[in-house]
């Protein structure tokens, strides 16, 4: 019976799958706040009005410890490009403070967004 269980163990990787909830919430709450639906967020497009949005929420992400990977199979996009979307965001935010601004409300809105939702 051990043995059926090590075996059974072995099976398994040795890191569980991350839950996603908050990339969603992050996503729902980007929607919200820039007036976009999810399904343009998460398109291939890269316009600037998608493009901003989405790296702020890939760096929220990257800032709450999900891995480049998760992020990028998430927005349906390579990990290196989460990377790029993490250099965008602090570059933006260092040298524009009307992106440092908008980053600062939407930290905000999508806390109180996330509030709103785990209360339902």
């Amino acid at each position: 019976m051990e043995d059926e269980v090590n075996v059974s163990i072995k099976e398994w990787p040795d890191n569980p799958p991350a839950s996603l909830r908050l990339l969603k919430l992050w996503a729902e709450a980007a929607s919200d706040f820039w007036d976009k639906p999810i399904e343009d967020l998460k398109s291939k497009k890269r316009t600037l009005d998608l493009v901003w949005p989405r790296s702020v929420c890939m760096s929220l992400a990257k800032n709450g410890g999900y891995t480049s990977v998760v992020i990028g199979k998430f927005w349906n996009r390579h990990h290196s490009t989460v990377l790029h979307a993490l250099n965008l965001v602090t570059s933006l935010r260092g040298h524009n403070p009307t992106y440092e601004l908008q980053y600062r409300q939407f930290l905000v809105f999508s806390k109180k967004h996330i509030q709103r939702r785990d209360r339902h």
